[in-house]
């Protein structure tokens, strides 16, 4: 299906256009090529960071991070879309900073895996595409994490006084 021009000459929403395709990409229809490519993709950046990066220092290490970083979001936005990969990037994250009771990484991990598991359920019960429910629950849960957080912690700090 290809995008139509309404008569004010603005393009009509197309599930088909590549604006669409790359803000959050049709997750459930990957091919097994592509999961396959980026399950090598991957592991090679996990053997690396793995095994080389803790044996690095200065530039080199920077280097080896932000290219570990460039290629796996380069090859995450082709599967998966812009959206899906920032809001997957930077919530849990941010999350994370938030929250004093965990470490840090593994807050962020488990943040984004019990968010990613909540969106494949409400995709699959309620017919909903799946990219957008990931944004929408990664970004939302982040939301209420960090204002209940911070709501906490005030509260918290004026019982201290």
């Amino acid at each position: 299906m290809s995008s139509r021009k309404s008569k004010a000459g603005h393009l009509r929403y197309s599930p088909d256009s590549p604006t669409n395709k790359l803000s959050a990409a049709d997750i459930l229809f990957t091919m097994p090529e592509d999961v396959l490519g980026a399950f090598v993709i991957y592991g090679t950046i996990a053997i690396v960071m793995f095994v080389i990066y803790p044996k690095t220092s200065g530039v080199v290490k920077e280097l080896v991070f932000f290219s570990a970083l460039a290629l796996t979001v380069t090859s995450s936005v082709q599967s998966a879309g812009v959206l899906v990969v920032f809001s997957l990037l930077v919530a849990p994250s941010y999350a994370a900073t938030i929250q004093r009771r965990f470490e840090p990484l593994y807050f962020a991990w488990g943040f984004g895996l019990i968010a990613i598991v909540a969106a494949l359920l409400l995709s699959y019960y309620l017919d909903l595409p799946t990219g957008y429910s990931i944004i929408f629950c990664v970004v939302g849960s982040a939301l209420a994490f960090v204002l209940l957080e911070s709501r906490t912690s005030h509260h918290r700090s004026e019982q201290k006084q």
